[in-house]
């Protein structure tokens, strides 16, 4: 996505793109929810809108692909709601909601191209979407997957038959395609659910699970039976929740037994869950309490209860947008990055982390992430540049980097201090 704007300001307005389209499309929500009188759908909607744009803020340059999901996972969703909002009872308003179905499923498959985790997503809308064994055939499970497969799985397959060598390999380095182990999990629970960056999204998760909670107490919404030829199964609350709460789980439970770990890899499924919540709220949100007068003093009070636990979590995003407001800046000017003139040499070899893509970006200057690869194959590698007497340069631009480096000295290597790059010290090994 990053290559459908200008070079030097890609990023800058893929980021203006993001805020635009979910500005709008809460906006729109909005709207919606007020015409139908759903006050607790708003909450829910404002919530997951000031958390999407949170985690934009946050991610700051430590991910590209983060940017470009969000967009077609939030599209995916409108899509999926739309058709729900719109039934499919009679044969034109079927192939309508079809074609709804099938869109939501190519933007999901866009989501998973731009990263391939959002795959762990899918457990939880096949349960959104599940209509029974007999009817599976004409369900929504069909098009939305036909369109997984088509808008992601078949390109990211092209992809890596062209790079790798065959379809079934995959592009990823070595230390992304490790078994996860149980041996991860403590320490990963605590990096994900803990003090530092990763954990700074994470406060939506017990405010909407005390929305969701008020949601099952509310009086429970009047859908008409499934029909035989129902695209789309009946909506519930318990399937509704169900699905953001399996979304949560399966994604988690890779991460935090997977490694490496980064800060803003759960937040997809964090987003997806919230997404599923509000847009269920949308749909299921009834106060219809004509009884109300009939009922008696406990139920009274429980239906207060709940409507109180429902409109939490629209009162603590619009109290943390308040509390959080930070006053207009100047905008940032565009990144001016200036490579080395020793590094610009054909017959310069460079071995960077973080600032890999920055510098092809910027300078077309191939750095290659070592990282990526074991000890052996490292060493194979400094070998091989070290036989044809040509330069190489290592950028410490991480802690991973800095292991790379430790190694080199470990190998009897010498770093020459030779500058900075991009606020980063780089160095010229010497053997």
């Amino acid at each position: 996505m990053l290559a459908l704007f200008p070079e030097g300001r890609a990023l800058h307005r893929l980021n203006r793109l993001v805020i635009a389209v979910f500005a709008a499309a809460g906006l729109l929500l909005l709207i919606v929810a007020a015409i139908k009188r759903l006050p607790f759908a708003a909450g829910f909607i404002i919530l997951t809108i000031t958390l999407a744009l949170e985690m934009l803020a946050k991610l700051d340059n430590a991910s590209f692909s983060m940017n470009a999901l969000l967009v077609p996972l939030l599209l995916s969703a409108l899509c999926l709601a739309s058709a729900w909002s719109m039934g499919a009872k009679t044969r034109k308003s079927f192939w309508v909601a079809w074609l709804l179905v099938l869109l939501a499923g190519l933007l999901f498959g866009f989501a998973v191209l731009s990263r391939l985790p959002v795959i762990f997503l899918l457990p939880g809308i096949v349960l959104l979407l599940w209509p029974g064994l007999r009817t599976l055939h004409r369900s929504a499970l069909v098009p939305f997957v036909l369109g997984v497969v088509l808008g992601g799985m078949l390109p990211l397959m092209v992809h890596q038959s062209r790079v790798a060598g065959a379809w079934y390999l995959t592009t990823y380095g070595q230390s992304d395609i490790t078994s996860p182990t149980f041996e991860r999990v403590r320490a990963n629970a605590a990096f994900y659910f803990g003090p530092g960056k990763s954990g700074t999204v994470n406060w939506a998760l017990p405010v909407v699970l005390v929305g969701c909670v008020g949601l099952l107490l509310l009086p429970k919404s009047r859908w008409h039976s499934d029909d035989p030829s129902t695209l789309l199964p009946r909506p519930s609350w318990v399937r509704v929740i169900g699905a953001a709460l399996l979304i949560l789980v399966v994604s988690n439970i890779y991460f935090l037994s997977h490694f490496p770990a980064g800060h803003y890899y759960p937040w997809p499924a964090i987003l997806a869950a919230l997404l599923t919540v509000s847009l269920g709220t949308l749909t299921l949100e009834n106060h219809s309490v004509a009884r109300f007068a009939s009922w008696k003093w406990p139920k009274r009070l429980l239906l207060v209860a709940a409507c109180a636990l429902s409109m939490l979590p629209g009162a603590f995003a619009m109290e943390r947008a308040w509390s959080h407001y930070a006053e207009p800046t100047t905008e940032i000017a565009v990144k001016q990055f200036s490579l080395p003139a020793e590094l610009k040499n054909e017959s310069a070899w460079v071995w960077a982390c973080e600032l890999s893509g920055t510098l092809w970006y910027y300078a077309r200057k191939p750095a290659h992430k070592l990282t990526s690869t074991n000890a052996d194959t490292r060493e194979l590698v400094f070998r091989f540049v070290r036989e044809r007497h040509e330069p190489q340069y290592l950028i410490n631009d991480g802690p991973s980097m800095q292991a790379v480096a430790d190694e080199v000295v470990q190998l009897g290597g010498k770093l020459e201090l030779r500058g900075e790059i991009d606020n980063h010290p780089y160095y010229l090994i010497h053997w």
